[in-house]
């Protein structure tokens, strides 16, 4: 019997499942226990934990989010990341904070 763990694409869907509902705390977590268990968060993983705090009007998240992708150094964020970032710091007059 053998046992399967979670990957990327198990952990970015729940991710994702998180931005309807704005659940931002709970995508934060899940990208820590990726973290935990050795599994190496990519683009679609900041973008979709980017988009729940957009949702959730959690611009200062979103921001470090970005900060994050960005000093990893090998992952390129894409523009579903800085959309929602753009999102959730003009959703809360934060624009400045964006550029």
């Amino acid at each position: 019997h053998r046992r399967m763990l979670p990957d990327n694409v198990t952990y970015n869907g729940l991710m994702s499942a998180c931005v309807p509902d704005s659940h931002w705390e709970a995508a934060a977590l899940l990208r820590h226990e990726m973290c935990l268990h050795g599994v190496r968060p990519d683009v679609i993983t900041y973008g979709a934990a980017a988009d729940s705090c957009s949702k959730a009007a959690r611009w200062h998240s979103a921001l470090q989010l970005l900060e994050a992708a960005a000093q990893r150094g090998d992952l390129k964020t894409d523009v579903i990341t800085y959309s929602a970032t753009l999102s959730a710091c003009g959703g809360q007059g934060q624009w400045e904070q964006a550029l």
